[in-house]
């Protein structure tokens, strides 16, 4: 199979799944999918659970240090988040 044909079976995926009202949680799951992206690889590996409720990103981390610096992050990570899933999901990040 060609690059090409793979993507649009991609397209024509999202494009079901949007239609059957899962757009939305289509994108969450895109978002907390791209937190290992967006944070790195060491921070991701300090963080023991993540979800999204009502625009709220919760994530608990294991370090007290990791959590110390994503709090002073959590405004740019918010963004680059968003950004990467080209949507407006994250409203606020708790850290605990």
């Amino acid at each position: 199979m060609k690059k090409d044909d793979s993507e649009s079976i991609d397209k024509v995926i999202k494009s079901v799944f949007e239609s059957l009202g899962y757009g939305k949680k289509l994108k969450e799951m895109e978002l907390i999918d791209a937190w290992k992206d967006i944070i790195g690889v060491s921070v991701a590996n300090r963080t023991e659970k993540i979800f999204l409720n009502n625009g709220k990103l919760y994530v608990k981390v294991s370090s007290p240090v990791v959590k110390n610096e994503l709090l002073m992050l959590k405004e740019g990570i918010k963004v680059a988040l968003n950004n990467k899933v080209k949507a407006d999901i994250v409203k606020e990040i708790i850290i605990y």
